[in-house]
């Protein structure tokens, strides 16, 4: 998380938090919330989060616009 934050804070940019959710239904919102305080803890903030698929669908649908 270190890289991730910190090279972002070092070029003024952003870092989105990303959850992976490969196994949706497995996942419990308290780990969620967990992980955010930890991160918030540490001092970071990021700009949002997501979630692994959120952003494959919006690879997809960016490739597709590319592609036509």
């Amino acid at each position: 998380m270190f890289v991730s934050f910190g090279m972002a804070e070092h070029l003024n940019g952003e870092c989105v938090l990303r959850f992976d959710d490969t196994n949706p239904e497995a996942e419990k919102q308290e780990y969620i919330d967990h992980i955010q305080d930890i991160v918030a803890w540490m001092g970071w903030k990021p700009s949002k989060a997501s979630t692994h698929s959120t952003l494959c669908s919006c690879a997809c649908t960016v490739l597709q616009v590319v592609h036509t």
